[in-house]
C-alpha cells in the first residue's frame, strides 16, 4: 500500500524448534523470507536467520528495497563485460592470489531458486578461517538477500553441495500472519478492530492497520499507524509543542489545520491528543487525521490514523479502539 503521509517510523526473533531436516521452508518470526535449513541449524536468538551456534556457522536472511537487485544484476553484468573486453585484449585478470587476511571471492554466479533466478557468490575469508557465502534473488516487490558464514572447522558439517541445495530453497511468502508481526512488537494490540490487512512498517517499532491494499492510498480506506519513539518533553507542559513538532513529519497532507488539541489519559497514562483536517495530496480529498501521543518512562507511543471526512464517523471508533487496546509488554 502507498501511504504517502504515513510517519516514518530485523533483529528479535522467536524460537523456532529445531529440526533435523525440514521437508518445508522455515520463516524466521516476522521475516518474508524463508527457506529449508540444512540439518544442525535452528532460528537464529538475536539475527533474522538461522545458526548451528556450537560450530559458529551463520546464516543471516534479509529483504532489501526492490531495486537492489536490478542494480546488483547491472552490475554483474557490467563486470562480466570488462572481463570480456580484457580477455579480447589478451589481458588476462584471473583471481589473484590473495593478500593475508584478506577474502577470495569467487565471481557471481546465476543460480535458481525457489524465489527466482538470483547471484550466487563464494568467498574464502583467510583472516576469519572461513567461507562466506552470499545470495540475491529478486522478489515480487522487493529483493532477497542471504548471507552465510561457515568456519573451516565446520566445512565437514556443511559441505558446498548441501549449502547449494539449502540455498536452492529460498522462497518469500505473500503475507506474514498478522499474529506474527505483533508479536514482534514491544507492545500487545488486543484489538485490530476488523482492520483487514497488517502492515510492519519498521521491524518491532512500527505496525499499519488499513482496510486498504497494496494499491489503495491514505484517501481510498481508513488506516491507522502505531509506532514508538525515544525520548519526549521531560516536562508536562512542552507535551502541546512536541506533539505540533511530530505533525511535520506527516507530508503529502496540504492546507492541513489543527482543530483541537489537549492532554488526556490513554490507558492510565499522560498522553496527548490532536486532531488535524486537511486536504489529501494525491487525490484532493477532504481528511481528517487523529494524533495521539502516551507517555512513558524514556519514551513514548505514537498513534496517527486518518480517514476521508465522509468516513470519519464510522472510522473513529475504531481507531479508539485500537488505541485502547494496546498494552505494554
Amino acid at each position: 500500500m502507498r501511504m504517502p503521509f504515513l510517519p516514518a517510523g530485523c533483529l528479535a526473533l522467536a524460537l523456532l524448534p529445531p529440526l533435523a531436516a525440514a521437508a518445508d521452508p522455515l520463516y524466521p518470526a516476522g521475516s518474508r523470507v524463508g527457506l529449508e535449513p540444512a540439518e544442525g541449524l535452528v532460528a537464529a536468538k538475536t539475527f533474522s536467520g538461522f545458526e548451528d551456534s556450537a560450530r559458529g556457522v551463520k546464516l543471516l536472511l534479509a529483504d532489501l528495497p526492490p531495486g537492489a537487485f536490478a542494480a546488483f544484476e547491472q552490475a554483474a553484468k557490467d563486470q562480466a563485460r570488462d572481463r570480456t573486453k580484457d580477455r579480447t585484449k589478451g589481458q588476462t585478470k584471473g583471481s589473484a592470489k590473495a593478500k593475508s587476511g584478506a577474502a577470495t571471492t569467487v565471481r557471481p554466479e546465476s543460480f535458481a531458486t525457489a524465489a527466482g533466478t538470483g547471484y550466487l557468490s563464494r568467498e574464502t575469508v583467510a583472516a576469519a578461517a572461513a567461507r562466506r557465502w552470499t545470495l540475491i534473488a529478486p522478489a515480487a516487490d522487493a529483493a532477497v538477500y542471504v548471507l552465510m558464514e561457515i568456519p573451516d572447522a565446520a566445512a565437514a558439517a556443511y559441505p558446498d553441495d548441501a549449502v547449494r541445495r539449502m540455498l536452492a530453497t529460498l522462497t518469500v511468502r505473500d503475507e506474514i500472519p498478522a499474529a506474527e508481526q505483533i508479536e514482534q512488537l514491544p507492545f500487545k494490540m488486543r484489538d485490530l478492530a476488523d482492520f483487514r490487512t497488517v502492515r510492519t512498517l519498521i521491524p518491532h517499532s512500527a505496525i499499519l492497520l488499513t482496510d486498504g491494499t497494496d494499491d489503495s492510498t491514505p484517501e481510498d480506506a481508513p488506516y491507522i499507524v502505531v509506532s514508538t519513539g525515544t525520548g519526549g518533553p521531560a516536562q508536562a507542559d512542552d507535551r502541546g509543542r512536541f506533539a505540533n513538532n511530530l505533525l511535520t513529519s506527516i507530508p503529502g497532507l496540504r492546507d492541513s489545520r489543527v482543530v483541537s488539541s489537549e492532554p488526556i489519559r490513554i490507558g492510565g497514562l499522560s498522553g496527548y491528543e490532536t486532531r488535524i483536517e486537511g486536504t489529501g495530496a494525491t487525490k484532493n480529498t477532504p481528511m481528517v487525521l487523529v494524533q495521539w501521543l502516551r507517555f512513558g518512562a524514556g519514551g513514548f507511543l505514537r498513534i496517527v490514523a486518518g480517514s476521508s471526512k465522509d468516513n470519519w464517523p464510522q472510522a473513529f471508533p475504531r481507531f479508539r479502539a485500537v488505541r485502547d487496546g494496546i498494552e505494554t509488554r
